[in-house]
C-alpha cells in the first residue's frame, strides 16, 4: 500500500480551507456570551443599525 505525499503547497491549501471554514462558523454561526449571545456578524449589524439610528 502506497501513501500519497502531500506537497507543501497542498498542505497549506488544506489547512487554509479548514481555517476559513472555522472562521465562517466562529463569526457567523457561533453565539458569543460577551456579545449578548449574538454572533459577531449579528452584533456588527445590530451595532451599525444602532449607531446610524442615533
Amino acid at each position: 500500500m502506497s501513501h500519497r505525499q502531500w506537497s507543501g503547497k497542498e498542505k497549506f491549501q488544506i489547512v487554509m480551507s479548514g481555517l476559513k471554514s472555522w472562521m465562517v462558523y466562529y463569526n457567523e454561526d457561533y453565539p458569543h456570551s460577551a456579545l449578548g449571545y449574538m454572533t459577531p456578524y449579528e452584533y456588527e449589524r445590530w451595532f451599525n443599525a444602532s449607531v446610524h439610528a442615533a
